[in-house]
């Protein structure tokens, strides 16, 4: 499952390429770091039963969900993993902006599930990607209604996923961060090299 989800982001990923730029020994030890990230979140992953794999016919990996509940995640310092931690840094930050947004609108559920990463094996067909991922984030839904959350709260930096939470599972609120105009804590422009059309959506849905 690990290694599906390192291949993925650090391959195909569109925020982390911006880190890594294909660069072969900067991607090397951005798939070591975000090891680190996965084993470290791992433990709460398994035991909370709120992720899952979903598997073919011949019993092939398709692809796999981890998620964790938003008001018990685990903190990583992101001093030991370097590359990834402006992405961390930038998730944390929005997160909590998007969510201080919200309570200064209405009640905001006591009850959230964090969907921490979806991920499609490499080894899955173009042209079947999308299907998959759409699997995924269907039973995720299902994950989420069936352990008892109000809601789900889910960062996208893809363009399939942020289509898929605002066009076909119509996520219920949504912040959009425009990535070459995002400022660290620091004030740094991070991603000032992202193309302009370029965001990442952190999204919630109310489970009904």
């Amino acid at each position: 499952g690990i290694a599906i989800v390192v291949d993925s982001f650090a391959t195909l990923g569109e925020i982390d390429t911006l880190i890594h730029q294909n660069q072969p020994n900067a991607q090397l030890e951005y798939r070591r770091q975000f090891t680190v990230i996965l084993n470290h979140h791992w433990p709460q992953f398994v035991t909370l039963e709120l992720s899952f794999g979903i598997i073919n016919n011949n019993g092939n990996l398709l692809g796999v969900s981890l998620s964790t509940d938003a008001a018990h995640e685990p903190y990583i310092d992101p001093t030991t993993v370097p590359l990834v931690a402006p992405i961390l840094t930038m998730l944390e930050v929005k997160e909590k902006e998007f969510l201080k947004r919200l309570h200064s609108q209405k009640d905001v559920p006591e009850s959230i599930m964090s969907n921490f990463v979806t991920a499609v094996n490499l080894d899955v067909p173009p042209e079947k990607r999308t299907n998959a991922m759409y699997q995924i984030e269907r039973h995720t839904l299902q994950v989420a209604k069936a352990r008892g959350f109000q809601a789900i709260v889910t960062a996208n930096t893809g363009s399939v996923t942020q289509q898929l939470a605002k066009y076909v599972f119509e996520y219920d609120e949504n912040l959009v961060v425009q990535l070459n105009e995002y400022r660290d804590p620091s004030g740094d422009l991070v991603f000032s090299h992202a193309d302009p059309n370029q965001t990442m959506t952190i999204s919630m849905k109310y489970i009904v």
